[in-house]
């Protein structure tokens, strides 16, 4: 599936079709100079097109976010499903989503799920976990989503945890979800000594499963670093 995108010359009130896939504006243009402004498969210029514009390509199998780059509609509506044409080998190796992946230290892995009553949040979108699935606390009915929907369609990186439920104990939680417990808390700005005392965990394996997360597990930490390395920096310019 493609949406004809025209960059941001756009006839007023006409939204940039590149957000349905979570691009913002400063992401296209990053997507477009990567493009050189041609197909990347064929070199055709956007006024060489019988519409006027480049269609942003991306790779269903892994998601809606998954945007591999720009295309004609000729060579976009001539990639098949599934498979990998020789005559698009060097696109189809190099798709952008990797790249922006890569720039940001991201991972396109799915994070554990947040146990039931946990909240997020994605692209201005409030979810809330129940029994039986994502719900939109805004809306009134619709069925809910699985955790492997929500990161299909909104990107494992762009899903932030709002809230997770307060609860005294997890120790007895099966592995797994406990595991869920700790990231999203950690996430969720609760202090690392709390989410030490409810999970049954030491203090150290709390830090190292943050640290192999990318969670900075206390903001005080954090500050306290950021303090010493401007001392440091002051100290070495004085």
């Amino acid at each position: 599936m493609t949406v004809a995108t025209a960059g941001h010359q756009r006839p007023k009130r006409s939204p940039c079709g590149h957000k349905i896939y979570g691009l913002s504006c400063q992401d296209y243009a990053r997507l477009v100079a990567h493009a050189n402004g041609a197909c990347q498969i064929c070199g055709t210029k956007p006024d060489q097109t019988g519409h006027g514009f480049l269609v942003v390509d991306h790779d269903d199998a892994v998601g809606q976010w998954a945007v591999r780059g720009l295309l004609c509609q000729d060579c976009n509506s001539s990639l098949p499903m599934g498979s990998a044409p020789a005559w698009a080998a060097n696109y189809l190796a190099r798709p952008w989503w990797k790249l922006e992946f890569a720039r940001l230290g991201a991972s396109p892995n799915p994070t554990p799920e947040p146990p039931v009553g946990s909240a997020v949040a994605v692209h201005g979108l409030n979810f809330r976990r129940a029994t039986d699935g994502w719900k939109h606390v805004a809306s009134f009915g619709g069925t809910p989503r699985t955790w492997a929907e929500l990161n299909r369609r909104y990107a494992p990186h762009r899903i932030e945890v709002l809230a997770v439920p307060q609860v005294n104990d997890v120790s007895g939680w099966p592995r797994p979800e406990r595991i869920a417990y700790v990231l999203a808390a950690l996430r969720a700005g609760i202090k690392s000594t709390e989410v030490t005392r409810v999970s049954g965990w030491t203090y150290a394996t709390v830090r190292k499963m943050a640290r192999e997360a990318g969670i900075e597990p206390d903001e005080r930490y954090r500050e306290r670093a950021e303090r010493l390395k401007k001392a440091q920096t002051e100290e070495k310019s004085a």
